[in-house]
């Protein structure tokens, strides 16, 4: 059990978690003074994952507990948070983007009232996950790096945020049109490109490297011709959709494609590219043709 483990009933560490319980009737079934409610309660409260986060970081080794306390952070318990903080468990500037990635307000102001600084980590982190009100938020504290938030929000496929940073300030066009073509959002693709964004070959290099035919064929539509470097991407990646889009469309460096995909272990694409032509890797050698079963 939980509490009979590392905190026995009515004891100061007991009460320290009861008064940081979110659940009010928790709360004060176990600070009532009757040993059967509060065990009960506690019976309860173990059930919830975080109460069991909460013991690992008080008995596993010291260097892994920040570890469970990014966990916690995640979770939005705010009286984990706490309590860990007093047990002197975790920082806050490691707890900072995790809130902000899931949207915990107030984990992050309890966070920052401890001082936690690292704004501009925070902001891509919100970007990156469509949090409009975290990143508003770190930008009211200070968090300035407006370029590397539009890119993460392209990257998320959210023109709402990649909008607000270029309000403030942010205009990496092709950046960020790479970082959409990459996260595979067509919408975030076209709107950069409305911005100014002209780097389409780029754009296509991000598209085939993660697969996303969609971002792919916008870049073709646009004039993107280098399909060799398409090519080369995808089958590094492994991703025979892309990698037969760029095929079609005229690849021919079939053996520099074949060299990637052998270092990088995938036989489906290296069967693909020796179907397409390839007799070798780009410098003469087969590096991984034994691939395990």
């Amino acid at each position: 059990m939980f509490h009979s483990v590392q905190f026995p009933l009515f004891s100061p560490v007991f009460e320290a978690i009861c008064a940081h319980l979110d659940d009010a009737t928790l709360a004060a079934m176990c600070l009532s003074g009757s040993k059967k409610a509060a065990a009960s309660a506690m019976r309860e409260a173990e059930k919830r994952p975080v109460f069991a986060l909460v013991h690992s970081a008080v008995t596993m080794k010291e260097k892994k507990k920040h570890w469970i306390f990014e966990e916690v952070c995640e979770t939005g318990s705010l009286w984990g948070v706490r309590f860990l903080w007093k047990s002197g468990i975790g920082t806050g500037n490691s707890g900072l983007p995790v809130a902000c990635k899931c949207g915990w307000s107030e984990v992050a102001e309890f966070l920052i009232a401890k001082g936690a600084n690292n704004y501009n980590r925070a902001l891509v982190a919100a970007c990156k996950h469509g949090r409009a009100d975290m990143a508003a938020l770190m930008v009211s504290k200070g968090a300035d790096d407006f370029n590397a938030g539009m890119l993460y929000a392209c990257n998320g496929g959210s023109r709402t945020l990649a909008e607000m940073m270029i309000r403030l300030g942010a205009n990496d066009w092709n950046g960020g049109l790479w970082q959409a073509c990459r996260g595979g959002s067509r919408e975030v693709a076209e709107f950069m490109i409305e911005c100014g964004a002209d780097n389409f070959d780029w754009g296509l290099d991000g598209a085939c490297g993660n697969g996303h035919c969609g971002t792919a064929e916008l870049m073709l539509q646009h004039g993107a011709s280098d399909f060799d470097q398409g090519l080369c991407e995808a089958a590094q990646w492994g991703h025979i959709n892309t990698a037969l889009m760029m095929i079609s469309c005229g690849a021919t460096a079939l053996n520099e494609a074949h060299w990637e995909a052998c270092t990088e272990g995938f036989e489906k694409m290296c069967e693909l590219l020796v179907a397409h032509g390839a007799t070798m890797c780009g410098d003469g050698e087969c590096v991984a043709h034994d691939f395990p079963e």
